[in-house]
């Protein structure tokens, strides 16, 4: 996991338990049940907070991180891009300029 990896450079042998709120990380308690599942609560930005242990000594120490939901961009349906093929072999296959196509798309 990646928010793992970047909290502690070599994870093995750490435990990593999620929570919403700070006191609840603080306290250990109402950890986030199903982490890789996790739907958020707030928009668009909301600030999570994980418990890293460490397995074999106990200690803890606790850090926030971000989760950001962007919108799905909308994009046009750009009509039929033909080119013919004028290669000598007429094997079927020519280059096509796709960022051309970017202002359709993008409209």
């Amino acid at each position: 996991p990646f928010i793992e990896d970047s909290i502690i450079d070599d994870a093995e042998g750490f435990s990593f338990t999620y929570f919403e709120t700070e006191t609840d990380a603080q306290n250990n308690e109402n950890p986030i049940e199903d982490p890789e599942n996790y739907t958020n609560i707030e928009t668009p930005t909301q600030t999570l907070f994980v418990l890293a242990t460490n397995e074999e000594t106990g200690c803890q120490n606790i850090q926030s991180f971000d989760i950001e939901i962007l919108e799905i961009p909308q994009i046009n349906e750009p009509e039929l891009f033909s080119e013919c093929d004028f290669s000598e072999e007429q094997l079927g296959f020519t280059e096509f300029d796709l960022t051309s196509k970017i202002d359709e798309i993008t409209g």
